[in-house]
């Protein structure tokens, strides 16, 4: 009932309603393939199969700012068919989503183009490396249940620190962890509804390339008139929306040699 209210809504929105006309032909079929998404994301259903970031990356017409509307139409539908507190979860947990989205999504289309040739000089922190080789060692082993410890000796990594990685996605909902003597790590979604563009995305924007690009502005004296700022924004978006078109899957193909590596190693 929400999701069917809730695009509804979607549909007399001036703004919103243009956008999904434009990509949905069959609203029943959109609505039946909503229903699994959301039943996957809150209940762990493995019934959903896709990949959100790229469909939005591909409508071509979706724009960040679009979200905010998106979410705003949500959390009304959520106030009147869901009571608390069940509606602040989904209303947490859809703002996640639509952060991660709006960040994968920009409105130019050129930004890849403007790079030039060549690597960009940027070096994800130790965090953001850790949790996705977390996440290629259990997308290798579906069917069992990894520890910590396990994947702490393999990489030779601290056990505390591999801990609180394990912890952040855990609580992102990429991972699910049980205790006891049969317990272990396993992903929570399907490998291939894991974008690593979103992932990288949450661990890396607690990260400035630069100083003026910190959340409280930095005390760089030429703030306020380089342009240096703007041109590593339009870097750092480029080199975001490579990794937003990669699902987990993609870094764990069953025919390369780095899942019959990850295997032996998980096996060791």
């Amino acid at each position: 009932m929400v999701v069917s209210r809730f695009y509804q809504s979607v549909r007399a929105d001036p703004t919103l309603g243009p956008i999904f006309a434009a990509h949905v032909d069959d609203w029943p079929a959109h609505e039946e393939k909503i229903n699994r998404f959301w039943a996957n994301a809150i209940l762990f259903e493995r019934n959903y199969d896709g990949n959100p970031m790229q469909a939005h990356i591909n409508a071509g017409n979706v724009q960040p700012e679009h979200f905010e509307r998106w979410l705003s139409l949500f959390d009304e539908t959520l106030r009147i068919e869901i009571p608390y507190p069940q509606r602040d979860q989904w209303s947490v947990l859809a703002h996640r989503i639509g952060r991660g989205l709006s960040l994968g999504v920009s409105d130019t289309q050129c930004l890849i183009d403007a790079v030039p040739n060549g690597s960009i000089p940027m070096q994800l922190a130790t965090f953001t490396d850790y949790a996705l080789r977390v996440l290629m060692h259990l997308a290798v082993a579906p069917e069992s249940k990894l520890t910590t410890r396990q994947i702490a000796d393999i990489h030779d990594a601290k056990y505390n620190h591999l801990t609180k990685v394990i912890q952040w996605l855990v609580n992102e909902g990429y991972v699910t962890s049980t205790k006891g003597r049969s317990g272990g790590l396993q992903l929570q979604r399907k490998a291939t509804e894991i974008s690593v563009g979103l992932v990288v995305r949450d661990l890396e924007s607690r990260h400035s390339l630069v100083e003026c690009m910190r959340s409280d502005g930095g005390a760089c004296r030429l703030e306020g008139t380089c342009e240096l700022a703007n041109v590593l924004i339009e870097a750092e978006e480029a080199f975001f929306r490579v990794l937003d078109g990669k699902t987990l899957s993609q870094l764990t193909p069953r025919d390369k040699k780095i899942s019959a590596l990850l295997e032996r190693l998980n096996s060791a």
